[in-house]
C-alpha cells in the first residue's frame, strides 16, 4: 500500500513524496543507545562519531553531543531531518522544529566521513550566527567549523575554507569562485575542491538568490603606462588620426595623413611614442 501511495504522490508531483518510513525505523535503535552514551566521557565522543560507520550510531552520538553542548536533546523530527540530509534528500521542516541543529548534525556526519561541507545560507548574519551557535556541538564531535561574511578578508576566507564545515552566504561563495577564476597562480585560490553542500532556506537560495546575477566590479589601479598613454591621446586629432563610429562607442586609428603612431619605444616599454610632430597650439 505504501508503495502505491508513493507512486501516486510522485505522479501528482506533490511535495513530501519521499517515504520516510526507512528513516523512522531507525529511531528506536537510536534511542536505545542513549543510556550507554551518557557514561562516555566528552573526549571519547569524537572517536565514536567518526568510527561508528552507520547512521544509527552517528545520530545517537550527535544527539548526546547536542545535549551536552547546548542542553538541547534533538527530537525525533530533527533526527529525521538529519537522516534525510545524510541520505541526500531535501528536508522540509516547519518553523520551530529545529532545522539549524538538524543541519549541523548532518554537516558533522558528512565531515566525519571525510567530506568537506559548505552550509550555504542567505546572508552574513545567519552564517555567522549558526556557525557560532553550533560550534560547541562540532567541538564535541571533533569537527572544525568556520564562517565567511561580506567583510571577511582573503586570509580569513582561506582559513574558514580549511575548516571541515564552512558556513557562508551563497553569494559570497559565488564571488569567491569567480575571483578564483581570475587568479594567475593556482596557489592563490581560496575555495577548496567541492564536497557536500547543505542549503539552508533552499527556496530562498535556489530560487530567489539564484535570480540575482553575480558581477565582480571595482576600480582599476593606476598603471605605470597610464601617463604615457594619456600624453599620446592628447595629441590625436579626430578624422586625421582616428575615427569614431556613429554610435560613439568605438574608435579606430586611421591610415590617413599623419600615419599611425610609431612602433619606436620612447621612455616606456609598453607604449609607442607618436611618429609625428604636433602642430603648435
Amino acid at each position: 500500500m505504501s508503495a502505491l501511495t508513493g507512486r501516486v504522490r510522485r505522479f501528482l508531483q506533490r511535495p513530501g513524496t519521499v517515504d520516510l518510513s526507512a528513516h523512522q525505523r531507525l529511531l528506536p535503535a537510536i534511542a536505545a543507545l542513549e543510556d550507554r552514551l551518557r557514561e562516555v566521557p566528552d573526549a571519547d565522543l569524537h572517536g565514536l562519531a567518526s568510527g561508528t560507520g552507520d547512521l544509527i550510531g552517528f545520530c545517537a552520538v550527535g544527539r548526546e553531543a547536542a545535549w551536552r553542548a547546548l542542553g538541547e536533546r534533538p527530537f525525533d523530527v530533527q533526527l529525521l531531518g538529519t537522516l534525510a540530509m545524510l541520505s541526500g534528500q531535501v528536508a522540509e521542516m516547519a518553523t520551530g522544529e529545529g532545522k539549524t541543529l538538524a543541519g549541523a548534525l548532518a554537516a558533522a556526519g558528512h565531515a566525519s566521513a571525510g567530506r568537506p561541507v559548505h552550509v550555504m545560507s542567505v546572508n552574513d548574519y545567519l552564517a555567522r550566527r549558526d556557525a557560532e551557535w553550533m560550534r560547541p556541538v562540532y567541538d564535541l564531535l571533533g569537527v572544525t567549523v568556520g564562517w565567511i561574511g561580506q567583510a571577511s578578508t582573503p586570509a580569513e576566507r582561506r582559513h574558514a575554507y580549511t575548516a571541515q564545515v564552512t558556513y557562508a552566504p551563497v553569494s559570497e561563495v559565488g564571488f569567491d569562485v569567480l575571483r578564483d577564476r581570475l587568479v594567475t597562480d593556482p596557489a592563490d585560490r581560496v575555495v577548496p575542491d567541492p564536497g557536500v553542500v547543505l542549503v539552508d532556506e533552499a527556496d530562498s537560495v535556489l530560487i530567489d538568490e539564484a535570480r540575482v546575477p553575480l558581477v565582480l566590479a571595482g576600480s582599476a589601479g593606476v598603471a605605470q603606462a597610464d601617463g604615457t598613454m594619456a600624453e599620446v591621446a592628447r595629441w590625436l586629432r579626430p578624422g586625421l588620426h582616428y575615427e569614431v563610429d556613429d554610435d560613439g562607442r568605438n574608435v579606430t586609428l586611421t591610415d590617413g595623413e599623419g600615419g599611425r603612431p610609431s612602433t619606436h619605444w620612447a621612455g616606456s616599454t609598453c607604449m609607442p611614442a607618436p611618429a609625428w610632430t604636433p602642430s603648435p597650439g
